[in-house]
């Protein structure tokens, strides 16, 4: 938490501070870039590296607070959409599965997957 003018809290996390540098640094490597003919030297690969670090910055952060992100692929088995097109859902998933098994016992039998 920052404090602010006027007693207003701003909440700063260290992704956000990260996030906007690495904003700076790019936007930075583009005006240079245009107009001195001159971009910063391994930009991409910094940004690399710091979305990547920011990305495992998150995990700790997620499981402390229990704010996972939910969704659901398929819909709920109680939900009137899965009563009426169960059977095709499930016969999708079974074809789907089919077939990725035919895939991998394939590329194994072929030695292209060590196992």
């Amino acid at each position: 938490m920052v404090k602010v003018s006027n007693g207003l809290l701003l909440d700063v996390s260290p992704k956000a501070v990260c996030l906007l540098l690495i904003q700076l640094f790019v936007n930075g490597d583009v005006v240079c870039r245009v107009f001195f003919h001159s971009p910063i030297a391994d930009t991409l690969e910094i940004v690399k590296v710091a979305v990547f670090g920011i990305s495992f910055m998150q995990i700790p952060h997620v499981l402390w607070t229990s704010r996972h992100i939910r969704s659901d692929l398929v819909p709920c088995h109680r939900s009137g959409f899965y009563r009426s097109h169960g059977g095709i859902l499930d016969g999708c998933h079974g074809a789907v599965r089919q077939l990725l098994s035919v895939v991998v016992r394939r590329l194994v039998s072929e030695k292209q997957i060590i196992c």
